[in-house]
């Protein structure tokens, strides 16, 4: 008798036969959710498949077939203000599996919700597919860009992705303050702030105290700080 139990367990082997003959057995079944909000479909997305040294198409097999069976592909498992636990995020910022989250994009799944997650990864590839997907760059939640919130958690080959696929690096935070403000106060690597000269950021936006970034490079004593300031300034010229 298939049972909520053996089901969890069969999902987390991504054993899509026996999940199948499971939900045959127990059709009931198919809308249990978990004290975290999450259907068959949000759990099969958080299994890492390659950490467990399985087939990660095994993952893509079994969300097909739960989808055909009737549950929704954006449906979240929680929220948090504008922001959706989607499989979709499941997959990214779980799951890590790039197989399913391609098979999501395809099947019509929002790719918003999800590019946070691959930054805080670091993971590059994922961001380049949820953004060829259609992602939005500059959706704001809980007062950051996705490039905002990798550059605050020290992120940078996500900040970095993002910025590649063209993201604003000069966007202003409700505090004034840009991404490279944040990252002088945090006390960051220089080499970090090389992307921003790349990409042609302003160092002459001042937060909400009226210090511009090129006014606090200007003032450290190192001069390599000094150097960054002058290609920043010609970054604009």
């Amino acid at each position: 008798m298939a049972s909520r139990t053996r089901l969890t367990e069969q999902v987390r082997h991504l054993d899509a036969s026996a999940v199948f003959a499971g939900l045959e057995e127990s059709p009931e079944l198919l809308a249990h959710r978990d004290d975290r909000g999450r259907n068959w479909l949000h759990l099969t997305c958080s299994i890492n498949a390659a950490e467990k040294h399985i087939d990660e198409t095994r993952a893509v097999t079994l969300a097909r077939g739960l989808l055909e069976r009737g549950l929704p592909i954006d449906a979240p498992a929680f929220t948090e203000g504008d922001w959706h636990a989607t499989p979709l995020w499941y997959a990214v910022g779980r799951g890590r599996n790039l197989p399913l989250v391609r098979y999501l994009l395809d099947a019509g799944s929002t790719p918003e919700h999800c590019l946070w997650a691959a930054s805080f990864n670091d993971d590059a590839t994922m961001i380049q597919a949820l953004i060829a997907g259609g992602a939005s760059l500059e959706t704001v939640v809980e007062d950051e860009t996705p490039f905002f919130g990798a550059v605050k958690y020290s992120k940078f080959v996500g900040a970095r992705a993002l910025l590649e696929a063209g993201a604003n690096p000069d966007w202003v935070d409700p505090k004034g303050r840009t991404a490279m403000h944040a990252m002088l106060k945090k006390g960051t690597d220089p080499v970090h702030f090389e992307m921003f000269v790349t990409r042609g950021a302003r160092s002459d936006i001042p937060d909400r105290d009226g210090k511009t970034v090129d006014a606090i490079l200007r003032r450290k004593r190192d001069k390599a700080w000094h150097a960054l300031a002058d290609r920043l300034d010609a970054a604009n010229a």
